[in-house]
């Protein structure tokens, strides 16, 4: 298969040969950033998480502080 590929790059001339590889690495490129892109979305995700764990515990110590102060 990749013979037969090459064959065909040397077969159309060299510009034709750039113009293939151009593509070829375009694709790379983009699929390397939505790859990239798709763990950065993860990463944001699993911090959201812990954030919002922290807000809770935060909360739930502030409704106690405001209890204490209430019953004094």
């Amino acid at each position: 298969m990749e013979w037969m590929t090459i064959d065909i790059i040397v077969a159309l001339g060299p510009v034709a040969g750039v113009l293939i590889l151009s593509i070829f690495f375009i694709k790379s490129f983009i699929s390397f950033q939505k790859e990239t892109i798709a763990a950065i979305l993860d990463t944001m995700k699993e911090d959201r998480k812990v954030f919002e764990q922290a807000v809770e515990k935060i909360d739930r110590r502030l409704e106690i502080l405001e209890r204490l102060f209430d019953k004094s």
